[in-house]
């Protein structure tokens, strides 16, 4: 289901820590046409493999988040090609400020709207008395970066692609969110687990945690 959200310039100009210019953030963030979409599933977890709408999810990481769950949600954000395009095309003519300042509004922006969309969807549940789990995304805890590829299948009307090394337009987030009928937990799933060996002086998740 493709969901319509609204972005204004004002929302973004909070992230920026440096000096900006309000006219130029409004007219770079006119720029930033956003889609969004989500797609409920089932899921089944039988000895750490997770079936996630019929594909296979390797990662210990998001069974240990969706242990309590049974359905999940797909959630997809993506700024569109057209503003990688943009983006490029500022560079290529040298308004190398302008071309910086609209790709770090563009990850603050996709950012912004997949947590607006979560925000909204777990709302909704809550009227449900159903609870939403934190968001689970590929390239985090031990969920490889190449689960992007059957991830977005889970949702035919997912524009995203991926090229074997990131997602494609680039400015797009996928995550997974489990439903439960338990309060979800406050903080990401830690404890000893699988280590990939990768960014082990900051990782603090349930899949690579060491002690």
């Amino acid at each position: 289901m493709r969901i319509n959200l609204n972005l204004d310039a004002k929302e973004l100009l909070k992230y920026i820590d440096r000096p900006y210019d309000v006219a130029e953030v409004s007219e770079l963030t006119s720029e930033i046409k956003p889609s969004l979409g989500y797609k409920v599933l089932p899921v089944s977890i039988i000895d750490g493999k997770i079936e996630l709408g019929g594909h296979d999810i390797k990662s210990h990481y998001l069974a240990k988040g969706l242990e309590n769950s049974t359905e999940a949600i797909f959630l997809w954000a993506t700024l569109g090609k057209e503003l990688d395009d943009k983006i490029h095309d500022l560079l290529s003519e040298d308004k190398i400020y302008k071309a910086t300042l609209l790709d770090e509004l563009a990850s603050f922006a996709v950012d912004f709207l997949i947590e607006k969309l979560y925000l909204r969807l777990k709302q909704d549940y809550i009227k449900k008395r159903k609870f939403l789990t934190l968001r689970y995304s590929p390239g985090y805890g031990d969920i490889a970066l190449d689960e992007s590829e059957r991830i977005i299948k889970l949702d035919y009307a997912c524009p995203i692609s991926y090229n074997g090394s990131m997602l494609v337009p680039q400015k797009s987030i996928t995550a997974i969110v489990g439903i439960s009928s338990t309060p979800e937990l406050r903080n990401y799933p830690k404890g000893i687990g699988l280590c990939r060996g990768e960014n082990c002086y900051a990782c603090k998740t349930w899949a690579c945690m060491k002690n």
